[in-house]
């Protein structure tokens, strides 16, 4: 893990900049996971109840083969997967974003490329990476942030290694703000 990146990230994550996404990019084994994970618990322990911060491990997912997952159904198989509840029932990708939607939250999704993988045509895959950046908000022409599916005061870490990065470059717009890292 590099304590710059994670210094960047975590003051990247209490800022109000108008940069809400993160992108942190590595190879395998260069510590994506492990600098993501510590981000949350340095958030959590520094700035508790200050905005909501969601965990979501994709590396496991599963999802039938016929058809690209929606947003709400990629958070939902993370939730059930890698969330345990104080008390049941565990909530879903719908619910998450509909809170996300009310209050500043943290989105970070952490082994993206392992989803990307399971599909090989890029149409599929560009599905995919634009399901995902529905998390992100976007600067609308009147200076102010547009957040349909997350909430207009979002953030999103997402790691990613480097060779999925033209795929990411591909759906960003003009309209997304962003700050790339990497991890060596």
């Amino acid at each position: 893990m590099s304590r710059p990146v994670l210094a960047d990230l975590t003051t990247w994550s209490i800022s109000s900049n108008d940069t809400p996404l993160a992108v942190l990019y590595g190879e395998e084994g260069s510590g994506k996971t492990v600098t993501s994970q510590a981000v949350v618990a340095r958030l959590r322990a520094d700035s508790p109840g200050a905005f909501q911060m969601h965990y979501f491990p994709l590396k496991y997912a599963e999802f039938a083969a016929d058809g690209v997952p929606t947003l709400p159904e990629i958070l939902t198989e993370s939730i059930r997967r890698h969330w345990t509840a104080e008390t049941p029932p565990l909530p879903t990708g719908e619910s998450v974003l509909a809170a996300a939607r009310a209050r500043p939250t943290l989105f970070v999704v952490d082994g993206f490329e392992w989803l990307l993988s399971r599909w090989t045509e890029s149409p599929q895959r560009q599905v995919l990476m634009f399901e995902l950046l529905k998390l992100v908000p976007m600067l609308k022409a009147t200076g102010e942030w547009m957040g349909p599916y997350a909430g207009a005061q979002a953030k999103v870490l997402l790691t990613l290694r480097p060779r999925h990065g033209s795929l990411l470059h591909e759906q960003l717009t003009h309209q997304h703000r962003y700050m790339e890292l990497e991890l060596l």
